[in-house]
């Protein structure tokens, strides 16, 4: 009876930690939160990010050149029951992306089935974001780095 009692809480804690550290990895994200900018020969690339509630911070990217959005996508980061998802909602696909690592000023996301991006990583920097994309094994792309500055609504 007592190692029932024993194992089943241990399990309890178990759930219960694993559950309260995934928690507290969405609210060490805040980081990510605002208004962001990069320009390069492709265009301005810009994502903008806000906390929608406990659990989900929702993006939106764009690269725009001489005026015209030529890009766009949705953006979310969810807590789910089993860890962070990067979800990036395109008009042909929606690619899911789960956390494969974490930390105060970074965090890296994996679906190694996607060509390209395969990985994207967010990295806090003194000057700003930096955003890896980096490509499958079999993939045809090369990584690509993209150094946000944070936009000020003077900008």
């Amino acid at each position: 009876m007592i190692k029932n009692y024993i194992i089943g809480f241990c399990s309890f804690l178990a759930v219960t930690t694993s559950a309260d550290s995934y928690a507290q990895s969405i609210s060490e994200l805040s980081w990510i939160i605002g208004q962001w900018e990069t320009a390069g020969e492709s265009g301005t690339f810009s994502e903008s990010w806000i906390q929608l509630n406990d659990s989900i911070l929702f993006g939106h990217g764009k690269l725009k050149k001489n005026g015209e959005v030529i890009f766009s996508e949705k953006l979310r980061i969810e807590q789910t029951k089993i860890g962070l998802e990067y979800v990036a909602i395109l008009i042909e696909k929606t690619a899911v992306f789960p956390s494969d690592s974490i930390s105060a000023t970074y965090v890296s996301f994996l679906d190694s089935t996607n060509d390209f991006p395969s990985r994207i990583t967010y990295t806090k920097t003194p000057n700003g974001l930096n955003v890896l994309l980096e490509a499958s094994a079999t993939s045809t792309q090369v990584n690509q780095t993209l150094r946000f500055i944070r936009k000020t609504d003077s900008d």
